[in-house]
């Protein structure tokens, strides 16, 4: 549960400057995150870390509620984030943050940063800085373990137009963010995020990974020795 507590809130955006937009006036450019308060999203999700050299894995798992609470300021609206281990009872806020829509992107906080995850229309090759408004060096603890997980993050539309299917169900007209896809010999870093038209974000997934194992051609699931691995997958839509 501990990689829950700051891995839950990567959803954040940011894009072009344009006026803002209520959103109530969405139009099929801005449907990739249905924002009207009172929606929300239920997911699954799984966490690996990698403990000791990789011989010891703590896993957890359960399911996310995110919904848009009430509206605190101009365009700004309530981020409530629950966590339950039943996908339909028994839910526990685990933070209140905050969500808005402006200038033609999506901004959420969490954990006291706020990121910026989607940008409108969120055109093939759109290239944003997510993480504009904190130092991208801050350490985040993995494992007990300090990591840049945030360092040189770009954060890039690469895929459009496309069919996912996540828990058995397909969706069409999805589009991929990559926020960051590198790796080398001893590092592999990837945070990529799915999202679908009218529905919003279907699939998440992270890799902050290490090893010294550089001659393995195992992949990197069973070669890491430390950092971790997360997954979050929709399943209410």
């Amino acid at each position: 549960m501990r990689l829950f507590l700051f891995i839950l809130g990567f959803i954040a955006i940011y894009g072009c400057n344009k006026e803002s937009i209520s959103a109530d006036d969405f139009d099929r450019k801005l449907s990739y995150f249905p924002f009207k308060q009172g929606n929300s999203w239920v997911y699954a999700y799984d966490s690996i870390i990698y403990l000791t050299g990789g011989s010891v894995k703590d896993t957890s798992s359960g399911f996310l509620k995110f919904q848009i609470g009430d509206s605190l300021v101009s365009n700004e609206f309530a981020w409530i984030k629950s966590i339950s281990k039943s996908p339909t009872t028994g839910y526990e806020i685990n933070r209140l943050e905050s969500i808005s829509l402006a200038n033609n992107r999506l901004v959420t906080t969490d954990n006291n940063l706020k990121f910026i995850n989607l940008v409108f229309p969120p055109d093939l090759g759109t290239e944003w800085n997510g993480n504009i408004f904190f130092n991208d060096e801050i350490e985040v603890l993995i494992g007990g373990d300090p990591y840049l997980m945030y360092k040189d993050w770009n954060y890039k539309v690469t895929t459009i137009d496309t069919t996912l299917i996540v828990n058995g169900k397909t969706y069409a007209d999805v589009i991929r963010v990559a926020q960051t896809d590198k790796e080398n010999a001893i590092e592999r870093r990837l945070s990529e995020e799915f999202y679908a038209k009218d529905v919003g974000l279907i699939l998440k997934r992270i890799m902050i990974l290490n090893t010294q194992n550089v001659a393995s051609q195992l992949p990197w699931e069973q070669k890491a020795q430390s950092g971790m691995i997360y997954t979050q997958r929709i399943i209410n839509q």
